[in-house]
């Protein structure tokens, strides 16, 4: 009788029944597949980069050591005094320090500002508003500032740097070989990335009757289904998946076996490849390559 497979691939693992896929942009009984689109997003976390000069205070090593109690107390102090001046501005979200240099205390950090995918508001748009707004706000507190020299609060240099952080793409999250045939697509569920097999891609390729994946360093294929695969697929298409409930172990090993029987079957007359569909069943295509 076949084993089960064990060789899993893009950082799977092997749990003794199945390969477990880590990365949830991989899919299938190896993870072998790429989604051919992300889960849609509503929102996105941009960031505005701010450099600022502390002067009523002296730089210490201790600073640049984020695990410090010197670094937690003045944390908490910066965090506190320079959130009063952004609190107002919409989806504002906190500020990261991204780190501390001498001089004498020159502060990097980020304001986190969530923005929302429109479809008639333009995001990069909303990010060059967000951005006017955060360097208005920063202003306003180092010019206005009084009475600062008792210790309770920081002294600020008048001269403060901001620029622009890119904002992030959930193309990111696809490995960076497959993201040329990738792109941003704006949907009614949200923000997603597609790829070119998937069919609202502008550029999404056609195959027919057959399989579209996309390859490394290559795009979007197609795999043709013979008819002897045909055959298989009618013997073998959409065999239930259990898992984790009941009889999940039982259940998933006998869909294995029962995928992997059909294809020693007919193996000696074509590759065949056991796949899990995204619907979460199983079924047999073609393959490149021979089933091991």
């Amino acid at each position: 009788m076949p084993t089960l497979p064990a060789n899993c691939q893009n950082g799977g693992y092997y749990d003794g029944i199945k390969c477990v896929c880590t990365d949830d942009t991989y899919y299938g009984v190896f993870c072998e597949n790429i989604i051919d689109r992300t889960p849609p997003v509503t929102t996105v976390d941009a960031a505005v980069a701010v450099v600022m000069k502390i002067t009523s205070e002296q730089f210490t090593e201790d600073l640049q050591d984020f695990e410090s109690e010197t670094f937690k107390a003045f944390e908490e102090k910066f965090t506190q005094q320079i959130e009063e001046a952004y609190a107002e501005i919409p989806g504002y979200k906190g500020i990261k320090i991204i780190g501390i240099r001498q001089g004498s205390v020159i502060v990097d950090y980020e304001v986190i500002v969530e923005l929302e995918y429109k479809e008639h508001a333009n995001i990069n748009e909303q990010y060059e508003e967000m951005f006017k707004q955060v360097e208005e706000k920063i202003t306003e507190l180092v010019t206005t500032l009084s009475n600062c020299t008792d210790g309770t609060v920081f002294c600020f240099d008048e001269n403060v740097t901001t620029g622009r952080v890119e904002i992030p793409s959930p193309c990111s999250k696809i490995a960076t070989e497959f993201q040329d045939y990738y792109m941003e697509l704006l949907i009614p569920e949200g923000m997603t990335c597609v790829s070119q097999c998937d069919p609202i891609n502008p550029k999404s390729q056609n195959c027919n009757e057959g399989r579209c994946v996309i390859q490394k360093s290559v795009g979007p294929q197609c795999l043709q289904i013979t008819p002897i695969q045909c055959a298989a697929l009618q013997e073998v298409t959409t065999v239930e998946r259990r898992m984790e409930h009941g009889r999940g172990v039982q259940g998933q090993i006998s869909t294995y076996i029962h995928l992997l029987n059909a294809q020693e079957k007919y193996s000696n007359q074509d590759y065949m490849e056991v796949l899990e569909l995204p619907s979460g069943s199983y079924s047999l295509l073609s393959s490149q390559y021979p089933f091991s």
